[in-house]
């Protein structure tokens, strides 16, 4: 039997877990936030559990949504524990097809950056509220709109939205994805090697960044959270109750850091240094702008990137980041708490280069060298020893 304030003929093939929540959430008058956490028991400071639930969670979605199993394969982006290789591809800002969300649905299809438009639209997908030029938080979400500045993202539903919600849709006509990856970017890495392929020209060739302000610093910070949120999710998994407790490495205007887990720490500097905070300390990319971070120095190698390259060398970038902050941090653990001083280099190893729809970047370390920093570090971790 169906939950209050939802009908099972609002589902659509295909659609996620956020689609459903804010049907779900219109139904019941409430937010995205709460409908997520009955659903899959996703929260702000955890949310990999709403993209990647236990196979327990996703039937009981369906129970409860009165859908067929089959439903829980779409409903979330995987089940169980993900991978490096299957997360670090997907958002958790809502990536968007403007045609999708008027029809009021919403595929984990777009929350692969790589993904540059619909599949079923040839729309470019929207990664940002086009009103304040914020990332959308899925989680602060009342209705189909920004939950910043109230920016609808479609039509109102007004009068027998009931109805309307049943109506069938584009994406309802293709059973698969005989689409997929026909626009987009391919990115694969090698040694100290990253390739990024773009499939189709779609822009005008705009290169870098629109300027160092606000909504493009919130867009730039998105990235380098996106790839530590990733990391925490996947490689760095067991160390997620490390990252909360780490609030001091948090502190850019600390000389010293006291820490216990140098795994914990590193995240937490180095997202502290973009001048964010990770989601397990209650953290979201934001486009305020902080006196103690070195943003500037962050964006000094994608200034004169095409754009379209700017994602793959940012995510690059602070990954060569983290990887110092592993290394240093775990080098002075000594006994619990350990003490450290740590700042991001001021001049990046990476470089790269782009020729028309090709670019290639060029890591100072070899990408499968993070993974030997990470054992070190877990090693040097009082909580993993334990």
């Amino acid at each position: 039997m169906s939950v209050p304030g939802w009908n099972p003929d609002w589902y659509h093939a295909g659609e996620s877990i956020h689609s459903v929540a804010l049907k779900l959430a219109h139904g019941n008058s409430t937010t995205v936030r709460e409908a997520l956490r009955g659903l899959t028991g996703a929260t702000p400071d955890h949310r990999v559990v709403a993209m990647f639930p236990t196979s327990d969670a996703v039937g009981r979605a369906c129970r409860l949504l009165d859908l067929p199993v089959d439903a829980g394969k779409h409903l979330a982006a995987g089940v169980g524990l993900p991978t490096e290789v299957d997360r670090r591809f997907l958002c958790q800002a809502l990536r968007w097809c403007p045609s999708c969300m008027a029809q009021r649905y919403h595929s984990w299809k777009f929350q692969d950056w790589r993904r540059t438009h619909c599949i079923w639209h040839s729309d470019a997908l929207l990664e940002r509220c086009p009103r304040c030029g914020l990332v959308v938080d899925p989680f602060g979400m009342v209705a189909w709109q920004c939950p910043y500045c109230r920016e609808p993202f479609a039509e109102p539903l007004g009068q027998g939205w009931i109805e309307k919600l049943r109506r069938p849709i584009d994406a309802d006509r293709y059973a698969n994805d005989a689409l997929d990856l026909r626009l987009g970017r391919t990115v694969t890495s090698s040694g100290n090697q990253v390739s990024v392929r773009l499939l189709q020209q779609y822009d005008s060739g705009e290169v870098g960044l629109n300027g160092l302000g606000w909504s493009e610093s919130a867009w730039l910070r998105w990235h380098a959270w996106e790839e530590c949120s990733a990391l925490v999710d996947s490689q760095l998994h067991v160390h997620g109750d490390c990252v909360a407790r780490e609030w001091l490495a948090g502190r850019t205007e600390f000389a010293i850091t006291s820490y216990t887990c140098p795994l914990g720490a590193a995240v937490r500097q180095t997202l502290a240094w973009t001048g964010c905070q990770h989601e397990r300390a209650g953290g979201w990319p934001g486009g305020g702008m902080h006196a103690a971070d070195d943003y500037g120095t962050f964006c000094e190698p994608l200034i004169s990137a095409p754009r379209w390259l700017v994602p793959a060398v940012a995510r690059e970038l602070i990954r060569e980041w983290l990887a110092d902050a592993i290394r240093t941090f775990s080098a002075a653990s000594q006994e619990a708490p350990s003490h450290c001083s740590w700042r991001p280099p001021s001049r990046a190893a990476l470089t790269w280069r782009a020729d028309g729809l090709e670019g290639e970047i060029l890591v100072g370390e070899p990408v499968e060298a993070l993974a030997a920093m990470i054992a070190e570090g877990n090693r040097a971790c009082v909580t993993a020893r334990a």
